[in-house]
């Protein structure tokens, strides 16, 4: 009879832990702290990547250009590699470049990737 108490705290403590990496969790946390720049779209209409960077600091790229055949859909949202992370030259707010610092829970810069 003991058996069963450990088994059910086994897999209480199994079903507790995100698959993802709790990534979608801290991605919708992310969402909800984003002020999008004036001349900005609205979030929905963007594809967005996110990444850890080296300080622990999560680096955001959002695209409005989704018609391509390797970006996401709009609104679709993308946990992937730092060494990943798309870049761009331009693009105005079409393309927003973010940073979110988890260990305070704020958006630390978001801007549009250059004028309209």
């Amino acid at each position: 009879m003991k058996l069963l108490p450990s088994l059910l705290l086994i897999m209480a403590s199994a079903c507790s832990q995100s698959p993802d990496g709790g990534h979608i969790a801290l991605m919708d946390a992310i969402d909800r702290r984003l002020v999008m720049p004036p001349k900005a779209h609205p979030l929905r209409e963007y594809a967005r990547y996110y990444a850890r960077r080296q300080d622990g600091k999560i680096a955001i790229f959002l695209t409005a250009y989704v018609n391509m055949p390797s970006t996401p859909e709009a609104g679709e949202r993308r946990w992937i590699d730092l060494r990943l992370m798309p870049d761009a030259s331009d693009g105005g707010c079409g393309i927003i470049n973010a940073v979110y610092d988890p260990s305070v829970d704020r958006v630390d810069q978001i801007r549009c990737n250059g004028p309209n």
